[in-house]
């Protein structure tokens, strides 16, 4: 499992690259884009986050 200084540098990440497409104003079927094309323009992070929600050691 991933280190604790390395999940909550991770869960930083993702909040930088999520404020720049998550608006309260944007239709579902765009934000559904935006995440989707974020998470496959850089799975590793998407994968680290996972992986620490598991709970697995």
């Amino acid at each position: 499992m991933p280190s604790n200084a390395v999940m909550p540098r991770a869960r930083e990440l993702w909040l930088d690259r999520e404020a720049g497409f998550n608006d309260p104003e944007t239709p579902l079927e765009e934000l559904v884009g935006h995440y989707l094309h974020a998470t496959l323009s850089d799975p590793r992070l998407a994968r680290l986050l996972l992986w620490g929600g598991t709970g697995r050691t």
